[in-house]
């Protein structure tokens, strides 16, 4: 997620989200405006281990992350910013290797949007998740609805949805000769993700999201 947070100093930045939500006056930690406030804590504490890639055990660091997430979307009453806790919980899950849940998280943010080139955008992720996935099901489907979409409204996207669609073809090739790996080592830990940081390097990856986080805890 390219958030552009260049904040070295993290306790920096949880000191301004405490600010923020001083000056929100807010006091019941389920009050809908707090949504915000568990977000922004969520993308902080997830820009930390996004930021150590590759493999580190991050079950402690994931479950709070998950929780300031979830709170986050079960009381936000503003679907922009709803949107963009679905986009972070789609990130967070796909760190750790839970493609599935992830993917649910991007199309229940597309559900909620209204704009078609955030519709489009969002899709990239899913496309981008299953190029690495190498998950055939469905795919053409949905490379096909992102295209039209980015057509009917014109949207620059469209070239980038054709590029992934050859990465996707390459992908699927590759995959027929790389032997599967069983995965079944009766670990509980999480860890972070080769798979993640190699979406990350496609080049498109989060290049849609240029909300800037210092201005987001600033405002």
């Amino acid at each position: 997620m390219n958030l552009n947070l260049n904040l070295e100093d993290y306790e920096s930045a949880l000191h301004a989200i405490e600010t923020k939500s001083l000056k929100m006056g807010v006091s019941d930690p389920l009050d809908p405006q707090m949504s915000q406030i568990f977000y922004l804590y969520g993308l902080i504490e997830f820009k930390k281990i996004e930021n150590t890639l590759p493999f580190q055990d991050v079950t402690q660091e994931f479950k709070k992350i998950d929780e300031f997430l979830t709170v986050a979307a079960e009381i936000c009453e503003d679907d922009d910013l709803l949107i963009k806790i679905y986009s972070l919980i789609g990130d967070l899950y796909f760190l750790v290797d839970l493609n599935e849940i992830a993917e649910l998280s991007y199309l229940e943010a597309i559900k909620i949007s209204r704009d078609p080139i955030q519709q489009v955008q969002l899709y990239i992720e899913i496309l981008q998740l299953r190029i690495v996935f190498t998950k055939s099901e469905g795919t053409a489907e949905l490379f096909q609805k992102a295209k039209q979409l980015a057509f009917d409204n014109n949207s620059h996207l469209l070239d980038t949805i054709f590029k992934l669609e050859e990465e996707y073809v390459v992908s699927i090739q590759d995959s027929q000769y790389i032997p599967k790996q069983d995965n079944t080592q009766g670990e509980s830990k999480l860890r972070t993700s080769q798979k993640y940081k190699q979406m990350r390097n496609l080049g498109v990856f989060g290049s849609y999201k240029r909300s800037n986080a210092k201005e987001e805890l600033m405002n």
